[in-house]
């Protein structure tokens, strides 16, 4: 890669030569060395940034060596408000806080940074357009004490500082992780369900739901389920066809029982109602008739992050009915399983 080769070689020399990527000196209160700002070294002023983070080049079309290639970063940075982050790599979350620093969303800690930047691809061997290429950042990173950085698109140097500046207190990280802004999340998905003290013992329908995170452990909210189903006995003067209608809807809690990785695991428990309509038909006629009933709904969920705003998983859950009997057996032995996608907003 003798193309890299060169630009680390000239970014060395800049710094360490005192040439134009240090040509300004930074003023003294931001001589801080542990911190995760970064300012511009004529004005002092603070510069956006964004976590720091690895990445790789990945080919065009995939299993042609000869294509050519797109850089991959492991943070993504939310396109919508630019103020959340995911990193699907570690499977960290961050936010940007009212200061400018970006911390991680788990543990309310500050994270390190680098000047946010574009860049272009360009090829390792200059004029073959066949050959695979490099990214090159418009910001170059000091490869000997990360402390400061020239943009070679706007001329601009950086320097890293404290964060929040000194002019600010320090947060304590309670306080970082309560600014976390609350979200939203919506999910829909696929649910089947095995009723098996009813004639029809598969059910099959949608799941929506709605979850309000109260922290980082906790959230709230409920879900609507529409579950159908048809049983058809063959009897010898004709057959005996039976239709279920189910749909249920749940209030309750979810916990996050493991809440660090890519792969997020919940517990929940859900109390509401069930509606249930069933069909009869045979030979000459039909009849129909419904009930509702207390219902419940204890499980489990995981999760695989796969943006910023979008993760998809799949459920399990015991989820007993209690219909009115004559033989006083009210409650309903059901169990439920779904896959589904959610949105946070």
């Amino acid at each position: 890669m003798p193309r890299l080769a060169a630009i680390a070689v000239a970014v060395f020399f800049s710094f360490s030569t005192g040439g134009h990527a240090l040509a300004q000196n930074p003023p003294a209160k931001a001589a801080a060395d542990d911190g995760c700002s970064w300012f511009d070294s004529k004005t002092g002023k603070l510069v956006p940034t964004v976590p720091k983070g690895g990445g790789k080049l990945e080919d065009d079309i995939p299993g042609n060596e000869f294509t050519k290639q797109h850089w991959v970063p492991d943070v993504e940075v939310d396109l919508l408000d630019g103020k959340h982050a995911f990193n699907r790599k570690t499977g960290q979350n961050y936010f940007l806080d009212k200061d400018g620093c970006w911390t991680d969303s788990k543990t309310g800690k500050l994270v390190p940074t680098v000047p946010k930047s574009g860049g272009k691809l360009e090829d390792d061997i200059p004029g073959n357009e066949f050959t695979k290429q490099h990214w090159v950042p418009d910001v170059e990173v000091d490869l000997l004490d990360g402390k400061h950085a020239f943009n070679r698109k706007t001329g601009q140097n950086y320097f890293r500082g404290p964060c929040p500046p000194p002019d600010k207190p320090q947060a304590t990280d309670g306080g970082k992780t309560g600014s976390v802004p609350a979200r939203l999340e919506l999910g829909l998905g696929y649910c089947y369900m095995h009723p098996a003290d009813e004639a029809v013992k598969s059910l099959h329908g949608f799941t929506v739901s709605g979850l309000y995170p109260v922290n980082s452990w906790l959230a709230a909210g409920g879900e609507f389920s529409g579950l159908y189903g048809t049983e058809t006995q063959q009897f010898a003067g004709g057959e005996l066809k039976t239709s279920l209608r189910r749909y249920l809807y749940l209030l309750g809690p979810q916990v996050t029982l493991l809440p660090s990785g890519p792969v997020r695991i919940f517990g929940r428990v859900l109390a509401g109602g069930v509606h249930d309509g069933n069909q009869v038909s045979f030979r000459g006629g039909s009849t129909r008739f419904s009930a509702n009933a207390f219902a419940l709904a204890v499980g489990a969920s995981a999760e695989i992050q796969i943006a910023p705003r979008f993760s998809a998983g799949a459920s399990l859950d015991y989820a007993p009915t209690h219909f009115t009997s004559p033989t006083g057996n009210n409650w309903q032995q059901n169990w439920r399983a779904g896959v589904a996608g959610k949105v946070s907003f």
